[in-house]
């Protein structure tokens, strides 16, 4: 079948399942026979709405600090022995706590769990399912006792349940309950967990037996290619976040599985942050998704430096930068933060994956790696003068350097430079090699920021910052190929720039130190938000769009670079928008109709979200 006719009979699919539902038990958080939470707190449901989305229309609640553990106990009628797959609906990753059945061991469930749903109760307020874990229990009365690990903080539990078939988390309703309501003139789809028996259309076949299997994937010409046939490949995909490579082996599997029904044949993982210097549990759920993904002939980007995730710990061991800085564009220029970079790439890739035998650096089914996400020397957050003092030193002195390899001197540099305005608050320090940047803003092609700069000086500083992050680029790409043995495609970044008319081109050149370019990009109507948390709700304001009406908007007009293959790494139809079902089958066709190689929409979660995120 032709790799583009493929990409559109996936967007085509809709997938139907059927389940039944085995006896279960589910009691109350706020139930407890006995417990030491609070009547109430700042947390409890505070009008009819917050109340409508807890499963009995309240949860056991508690906040602040606290003298000693928070515990509560509950009495639990089981009524077959059985292995049961314990679930606790509670406040996002909030009140870590350890649980057990009688006397029986003590198991945790910490801060970093997956989220099996989301249900906002009000802003930065929800209930999530998290699994808790299986456990083996005898028939008969249980006593149940959950306790808080910390003692100070928020937590909140709405219900629990014990199943003994895999449970579908769909916000307060039980394993056999429906919503049952659509619109007039619509009916209703709740279709329960699928079985994959009996499908009508299940696009697996369309999948390799197994990703890897014809080999890396390579760069030839403007195309992605496999080794071992030279055959073109495009890729139909969708991007993972940690809600997904943090969840239990089962339910891993179940996803690979479904994905690939659906007839995807890539997932990008934004395992993002990543800093793990020696392997460790992150490493090992990233390598179990990725061999997952591999029996379902799907394979991977990994994305796992994004700027909008990255911000200095005091576990990176670098105590000259503040902790929590968000360390725009310092990579490229900051030593002491690569060789951080390095280790965390080596933990990542180079250590073994026990479920394959090899590491993801040799393992085929890793289409491409991307060096970083979102960051560039080219877009508004590029500002020099609020650059940790290190982080600018090496910035500044690098500049230097360059100009006096130029010029011969810093000083015959100023010579030509001749009169003009200098970067605000300039420190030109020629006698140390150090010598001041322009923001982003000022490197645009706006009549204010032409007239706020020296051209010369201008020229010079962007000819540096391009060859500056071109250099990081290329460097990485042969570290990753002569230290660790990687052999597919290295994606460089994916980001826009504070002019793309102006600075866009220059920052694409960049790209091509790798093998493909990117690039992030969202369609939407205009909106105006209140609260500005990347979602929507009372007071924010949104207008419907379709991108049939509004082509010049649309996320397929990226620019293709000659020799090049383009991936869309991040993107889609931002809610809310009751025009985003066009999405797939847009993205398909015009993907097909121009050659992009791959499209990743952001994101793949859990199947039950009822809220209004920006992210499609």
């Amino acid at each position: 079948m032709n790799i583009r006719t493929r990409n559109i009979i996936a967007a085509c699919m809709l997938s139907l399942a059927v389940s039944s539902h085995a006896s279960y038990i589910w009691w109350e958080g706020e139930d407890a026979v006995t417990n030491n939470f609070p009547r109430r707190s700042g947390f409890s449901p505070m009008n009819e709405a917050e109340r409508a989305v807890l499963s009995e229309g309240a949860w056991l609640s508690i906040d602040g600090t606290r003298a000693e553990p928070a515990f509560a106990e509950y009495t639990v009628a089981v009524p077959a022995a059985g292995t049961y797959d314990l679930w606790v609906r509670k406040f996002w990753k909030h009140g870590p706590f350890r649980w057990r059945f009688g006397k029986g061991e003590w198991r945790e469930v910490g801060r970093d769990v997956a989220l099996a749903d989301s249900v906002t109760l009000r802003p930065l307020v929800g209930a999530n399912w998290v699994r808790c874990g299986a456990v083996k229990l005898d028939a008969g009365t249980q006593v149940f006792r959950i306790e808080l690990t910390e003692n100070t903080g928020a937590a909140c539990f709405d219900c629990f349940i014990l199943s003994p078939v895999p449970f579908t988390p769909r916000g307060k309703l039980k394993p056999d309950e429906k919503y049952g309501q659509a619109p007039e003139g619509w009916f209703t789809f709740e279709p329960g967990r699928d079985t994959f028996e009996n499908a009508v259309l299940d696009l697996r076949g369309l999948n390799e037996r197994e990703a890897g299997s014809q080999g890396a994937v390579f760069r030839r010409g403007d195309q992605f290619v496999f080794e071992k046939t030279g055959a073109p490949v495009a890729f139909w995909g969708v991007t993972a976040c940690q809600n997904v490579w943090m969840m239990d082996k089962d339910d891993v599997d179940y996803l690979a599985r479904r994905l690939a029904k659906m007839g995807v044949n890539m997932v990008r993982l934004h395992t993002s942050p990543f800093d793990e210097s020696t392997p460790g549990p992150v490493t090992r759920k990233i390598h179990y998704l990725v061999s997952a993904l591999k029996k379902q002939g799907i394979y991977v980007g990994i994305n796992w430096y994004c700027l909008a995730c990255v911000h200095v710990k005091p576990a990176w061991d670098l105590p000259e930068l503040p902790n929590g800085y968000q360390p725009m564009s310092a990579l490229f220029c900051y030593p002491r933060l690569q060789e951080r970079y390095k280790a965390w790439a080596r933990a990542l890739f180079a250590s073994t994956n026990e479920y394959t035998g090899m590491t993801l650096a040799t393992d085929p089914a890793v289409a491409f790696i991307e060096l970083i996400d979102e960051d560039n020397y080219f877009f508004w957050t590029f500002a020099p003068k609020q650059f940790p003092e290190p982080v600018r030193a090496a910035l500044e002195t690098q500049f230097g350097d360059w100009l006096a390899k130029r010029y011969g001197s810093i000083q015959k540099a100023k010579e030509y430079w001749g009169p003009g305005p200098a970067p605000e608050g300039a420190k030109d320090d020629p006698a140390s090699g150090r010598m001041t940047l322009y923001p982003a803003s000022i490197m645009t092609g706006a009549d204010w920021a032409v007239a706020s700069r020296n051209a010369r000086r201008m020229r010079d500083q962007v000819e540096f910052l391009v060859a500056s992050q071109r250099g990081f680029f290329a460097m990485m790409r042969d570290w990753l190929r002569k230290d660790l043995g990687y052999r597919s495609c290295v994606v460089p970044t994916n980001w826009k720039t504070a002019d793309e008319r102006v600075l866009g081109p220059l920052d694409k050149y960049t790209y091509l130190a790798g093998d493909a370019t990117a690039r992030n990009c969202y369609f939407s109507g205009p909106f105006k938000e209140q609260n500005g948390a990347f979602g929507f709700g009372p007071g924010d304001a949104y207008a419907d769009r379709s991108v049939l009406n509004a082509p010049e908007s649309a996320i397929m007009l990226e620019m293709q670079y000659a020799d090049y293959p383009h991936v869309a790494t991040e993107g889609g139809w931002a809610m809310p928008n009751r025009y985003r079902s066009e999405g797939p089958l847009v993205m398909a066709a015009y993907g097909a109709l121009q050659g992009t190689d791959g499209f990743c929409p952001f994101v793949v979660e859990h199947d039950w979200v009822n809220t209004l995120p920006m992210w499609p």
